[in-house]
Order: C-alpha cells, then structure tokens, then sequence
C-alpha cells in the first residue's frame, strides 16, 4: 500500500495490485478526483481522515467524512507465505465485480451489481491504460448483471495472453477488475 498526502481529496487506484492512496486534510484541493481515470477504485470530493489499524496477521484502512460518514474501507490480510492478498470490506453500499473464470481463454464472465438506475460504461484497459474494447454502453436498471468478454479487441482480434482490466463506470462510481487472459 502507497499512502500519500497534498490532494484534499480522497483517491484510491489500484496499479498491478498496489494499493494507492492518495488523501489530505483540509484547504484547497490541488488535484479534483477524476472516477473516470483507469485503475481509480474510489474517489470522495470531500473532507476526510483516515484511520489505519494493525491488528495480527491484518491491516483495516478507512476513509471516515469529517461528518463521521465511511466513505471507503479496506483490509489486507498477510497469507502464510507472507503472500499480501487484499480486498474490499463487505460494506453493503459498495457495489461488487467480479469475473469468472479468471485467468480465463477464451471467455470470462464479468459479473457485477449496478447499484442504480442509470447509465453505465464497461470497457476492457491494457496495463498501460489503452482501451482495447468497449462492452457495453447503455442505460441499466439497479440490478445484477453479466457481460462476456471473448478476449478480442473492438476490431475483433485476438489479444495476446496478459493481464487487462475491465472498468465498469456508473454515475458517480467506478469499479474495476483484473482479468488475466492465458493462452
């Protein structure tokens, strides 16, 4: 995890799986969250502090609104072999994604809950941020759904084996998922 400070806001991305926080006090934000940019797992336009506990084997993060509102939560738990494996807490107002089978040829199935009626995006992102193809651009009803990717691009050719990520962009909420595609 990469804590870091001067935004006034709160950001959180994930970059080929780091944890990277970026967070402020008070005064004048330097640099407005921007949900749409790749990797951003969740962005608050507002005051906030942040708390982190260390309790055994596990690390507990939050993001706590200067009103005591949780804006974002996170644990990262350490494996016996000292491998790091992190995820989001089950707080019941964040959204979920994920895929299966995952690393994945020819297809996976993204499955993920749209926690609104409104429009959503859902793209597949090389590692170095390109977008490779656009899944769906529609309006959708708050519900569970499933998208297939078949591991082509938007011109429908084969990529190559590799980790991608797909980016589901709602309103004002973004999710995304690494997808590792085999050959």
């Amino acid at each position: 995890m990469v804590l870091s400070g001067h935004n006034h806001y709160y950001a959180r991305a994930v970059v080929e799986g780091i944890q990277h926080i970026t967070t402020g006090g008070g005064g004048v934000s330097l640099d407005t969250p921007d949900p749409t940019q790749l990797f951003i797992v969740n962005t608050k336009k507002s005051l906030e502090f942040c708390k982190i506990e260390i309790k055994n084997d596990f690390l507990l993060f939050s993001v706590i609104s200067n009103i005591g509102v949780k804006l974002d939560s996170l644990t990262i738990y350490e494996t016996p072999n000292s491998e790091v494996i992190d995820h989001r807490n089950n707080n019941p107002t964040d959204p979920a994604i994920s895929n299966y089978p995952n690393p994945f040829n020819p297809n996976t199935i993204i499955m993920f809950e749209h926690p609104h009626d409104g429009k959503m995006e859902a793209s597949i992102y090389s590692v170095t941020g390109a977008k490779i193809k656009t899944l769906a651009t529609e309006f959708r009803r708050k519900d569970k759904y499933s998208i297939t990717w078949d591991g082509t691009n938007d011109s429908g050719s084969k990529m190559a084996p590799g980790v991608y990520f797909v980016k589901i962009i709602m309103k004002d909420m973004v999710m995304v998922q690494n997808l590792m595609l085999i050959q």
